[in-house]
């Protein structure tokens, strides 16, 4: 458990933080209506003390109360073992741009609130039953161990399929109109009047597991090509002319006759980053209703999706590898032209690279589809309120003052200083751009969080094991898992929408 210390000389070091932390970037970009962006550029500070704040501070505070006092109280909250090492919690202040602002969001939130932080961490990468007995023995031994879960999402939702989880949207001081929440992540966890899970700035993992494109910008030079910043922004950037760029690209390094490892590619994939180019292609899987009830999109079952499969298929038949291996080697060390991946990578795998690269939206469909669309990958942290609680005012107040500390405090640092700044090689601004552009647009989908739980992972499968093992037998996939799919719709409806027999 991590207790962090109350002193002068931390709120000093907080005030310093708060003076230089965000650097300013070309632009600008307005908060959406949805909710789901909530960044913004040419950002001077980033607030300290509410007395400290100047008038002109572009983000807004949360309404919880100055009074809140919960008297020192242990709260603890059940994490998993994340792939963006410092998502939840910090020791000290190491000097690195996130690690310092998630440390004093966490300091921040124990200040305001009087409480002391705990992070217990379930070592899980997936959806193995783990993180969801650990919430299942608290709340059926009613001991109160557990304030708040922040899992891997399909963990998260099987934790709401279990009944574990308590309606966000019924307590007292989470307010999930908040910019702190982004709405697509809300609805992903919404049945009826219902939230069970929700996601954003209480964790920058809705940031670090957007997927879209790495580019070797030596590679675009030397084999003189477009650039990718200009075809994004001229609308130009889809699913064609990704592929004209990747032919002609892959190199047998070894001699061996066929792509392995050691060779150059036009484009690198894997299969769950696969899963993602549904989303990005403009898809949904599961839509709310009139009454925001989940119900099956017409996405689903329709041409496009197929065509979609095709287009995918075509590509992996020219210069592209899927191999078994991680590949992120293989694209760090400067051998691959493409590279889909989450942007969490350059805090990570490419921080200390000297490989030239760029950021870019996975491509669109076509020209026609009106956004670039950012889909979260599996590894996203989705957050919930466990149903037994010491006291649910202030697991809502812990939650709240999480998620809104961290839209002031640790997503500018992530998204500004961090992604924008210091690992960005582009001088002109385009990526600035690019990067508020893929934010507005992050997509989370109810039928991809809950594809493990409750659709026997027909949403996650059936259309990327078309695309891995070239051969487009969707419809008929589609079909045989009709019963699974209107059954477990069904189920969810009823159990967790308050619908009644």
């Amino acid at each position: 458990m991590m207790k962090s210390k109350r002193t002068l000389s931390m709120l000093l070091a907080l005030l310093l933080l708060s003076s230089g932390l965000v650097a300013c970037a070309e632009g600008t970009a307005e908060e959406t209506s949805n909710g789901d962006a909530a960044g913004t550029t040419n950002v001077e500070a980033v607030p300290g003390e509410s007395e400290l704040e100047a008038e002109t501070d572009p983000f807004i505070a949360d309404e919880l109360p100055d009074s809140l006092d919960y008297g020192d109280d242990d709260v603890t909250i059940l994490t998993w073992n994340t792939y963006d090492p410092s998502e939840f919690m910090v020791e000290e202040d190491t000097g690195e741009i996130v690690d310092s602002a998630v440390f004093y969001r966490n300091l921040t939130v124990e200040e305001r609130l009087k409480v002391k932080l705990g992070y217990n961490q379930v070592m899980t990468r997936g959806w193995d039953g783990k993180f969801m007995n650990e919430v299942q023995k608290s709340v059926n031994a009613g001991d109160f161990s557990l304030d708040l879960i922040a899992g891997y999402a399909g963990d998260a939702a099987s934790c709401a399929v279990g009944g574990l989880l308590l309606d966000i949207n019924a307590l007292q001081y989470t307010d999930l109109s908040k910019p702190w929440y982004y709405k697509s992540a809300t609805d992903a966890g919404t049945i009826g009047e219902m939230v069970y899970l929700t996601a954003g700035d209480l964790s920058y993992s809705a940031l670090a597991r957007m997927s879209g494109v790495f580019f070797n910008v030596d590679m675009i030079n030397d084999f003189q090509l477009e650039d990718p910043y200009e075809i994004v922004l001229e609308n130009a950037w889809t699913l064609d002319k990704m592929q004209e760029m990747i032919n002609g690209i892959w190199t047998d390094e070894n001699g061996n006759g066929k792509k392995d490892s050691a060779d150059v590619f036009g484009m690198l994939i894997a299969h769950d980053q696969l899963q993602t180019t549904y989303y990005s292609a403009g898809n949904t899987w599961i839509e709310l209703d009139a009454n925001r009830m989940p119900a099956l999109s017409e996405d689903v079952n329709s041409e496009r999706v197929t065509a979609l499969i095709d287009k995918w298929i075509a590509i992996f038949e020219g210069d592209v590898w899927k191999g078994n291996v991680d590949v992120t080697d293989v694209f760090d060390q400067g051998r691959s032209l493409f590279y889909v991946y989450p942007l969490g990578h350059v805090a990570t795998g490419l921080r200390n690279t000297e490989l030239n690269y760029g950021f870019v939206p996975q491509p669109k469909f076509d020209e026609n589809q009106e956004n670039y669309i950012a889909s979260v990958t599996n590894a996203v942290t989705m957050w919930g309120i466990p149903l037994v609680v010491q006291d649910e005012d202030q697991a809502g107040a812990l939650m709240e003052c999480l998620a809104s500390e961290g839209y002031r405090r640790v997503t500018p640092a992530v998204f500004e200083q961090a992604y924008k700044a210091k690992y960005n090689f582009d001088e002109t601004g385009r990526q600035t751009i690019i990067f508020d552009t893929l934010r507005a647009n992050v997509h989370f989908d109810l039928g991809k969080i809950f594809s493990t739980s409750l659709f026997s992972g027909v949403p996650n499968s059936a259309y990327a094991d078309c695309i891995w093992n070239g051969a487009n037998t969707y419809t008929s996939k589609m079909a045989a898992n009709k019963r699974v799919i209107n059954r477990a719709i069904t189920k969810l409806v009823k159990d967790l929408g308050g619908e009644t027999e």
